[in-house]
């Protein structure tokens, strides 16, 4: 059980760190989303930031490792999200 909760709390703390380097790639990219004024793009990120924000949210309720895997496939999903954001804007630019 112990050793449940320690790979757990490992895992969790693995996915605020992945949370944190998230954030900076959101904050990074808000300012030329704006300037883009391209709603494709702007509606990407509306849901990039969205998945970023539920999964910031949940790492701190998740329970199980698997609601841990969930938070993970938000990440990965926002960060996807901000890739193709990121392309796109260099297409544009």
């Amino acid at each position: 059980r112990q050793r449940q909760a320690r790979r757990r709390d490992r895992r969790r703390a693995e996915l605020m760190d992945r949370t944190r380097q998230l954030a900076d790639r959101v904050l990074d990219l808000s300012d030329p989303v704006d300037l883009a004024d391209d709603d494709a793009v702007s509606k990407k990120y509306a849901d990039a930031t969205a998945r970023f924000d539920e999964a910031e949210l949940a790492i701190a309720e998740a329970q199980t490792m698997h609601e841990l895997d969930e938070v993970e496939e938000r990440l990965v999903q926002a960060d996807t999200l901000l890739d193709e954001i990121r392309g796109a804007l260099r297409t544009a630019g």
